[in-house]
C-alpha cells in the first residue's frame, strides 16, 4: 500500500479492524532505551 494513499478514514479502519495474531512468539528488539516487540497479524 502506498503511504501517500492513506487517508484518515483508512487509518481508522485499520486501527479498529479485528486482527488475529499469527506469530508463534513475539520478537523483541532493543531500540535506544526500550525494547520493541513485533507481532505478525492477519486481518480480513
Amino acid at each position: 500500500m502506498d503511504p501517500s494513499s492513506l487517508t484518515d478514514d483508512i487509518i481508522e479502519a485499520l486501527l479498529n479492524c479485528e486482527k488475529l495474531i499469527t506469530s508463534k512468539r513475539p520478537r523483541q528488539t532493543p531500540k535506544a532505551k526500550h525494547l520493541e516487540q513485533n507481532l505478525d497479524v492477519r486481518s480480513s
